[in-house]
């Protein structure tokens, strides 16, 4: 498996994860699956945990190196209003993107996958307005931000820390610069492992995945595609 490139062996994975999840599901009756199951399952659980850890200092770290890197006065600011101006085009555009395919594909319909749920749509908080989530960006307490994974808050105060760590002196920031670039070249030394482990969650998920849901949700997502395939070739 060495030899394959790591996109291939998740793909050899996923496939391998749906026949295992056919055959225990079919197997279930007869046999006692339960420790294969969950041995199998476990897997999935521990790759999308060790995703997690890795997930909040990663952002952190490689935000205040970016920001800290690109110096400071009329530089950040030009950087500051391209990267502004490439958020809002690229959020736009991811916006209208979903849109569209929501429109066409309409996911969810026809499938069962929450039938015995207990899912209530009208409990789901929906956001206030633009400036109730500029207010909610800033942490009240950064380190508690960290810990629950408040990602807008994350990112606020990385790039807080590292437009203060250009303007104190040289001397002073060049330690702590030193010390948070060591954590992110850990941390992505860490990132690599994890995703090396892919292949294997990915078998564990789609286990999960199949024997729970069965190929229903594949099929469906199979017809929304041929569905539209049909409208992009109507409209050429």
């Amino acid at each position: 498996m060495k030899n394959i490139k790591l996109h291939w062996q998740v793909l050899i994975s996923m496939v391998v994860g749906c026949i295992l999840g056919i055959l225990l599901k079919n197997m279930e009756s007869t046999v006692n699956i339960s420790p294969i199951y969950e041995c199998i399952t476990l897997l999935g659980t521990i790759f999308i945990r060790l995703l997690k850890m890795v997930m909040v200092p990663l952002i952190f770290t490689s935000i205040i190196m970016g920001v800290s890197s690109i110096g400071s006065g009329k530089k950040v600011g030009r950087i500051g209003i391209k990267t502004f101006l490439y958020y809002l085009l690229t959020s736009l555009l991811a916006i209208i993107t979903g849109l569209f395919l929501s429109n066409i594909l309409k996911p969810g319909v026809g499938a069962n996958i929450v039938e015995n749920a207990s899912f209530d749509p009208s409990k789901i908080q929906m956001p206030g307005s633009t400036l109730d989530i500029l207010i909610r960006m800033i942490p009240t307490n950064p380190i508690n931000a960290l810990a629950n994974g408040d990602m807008l808050s994350i990112i606020f105060f990385a790039i807080f820390f590292g437009l203060a760590l250009n303007m104190i002196d040289q001397d002073k920031s060049k330690l702590l610069k030193g010390f948070i670039e060591s954590i992110f070249n850990v941390i992505m030394k860490i990132t690599q492992i994890v995703i090396s482990f892919a292949p294997i969650g990915v078998l564990g998920l789609m286990t999960k995945t199949v024997y729970s849901s069965g190929l229903d949700i594949f099929i469906n997502l199979a017809d929304k595609g041929l569905n539209l395939r049909t409208i992009e070739e109507s409209l050429y």
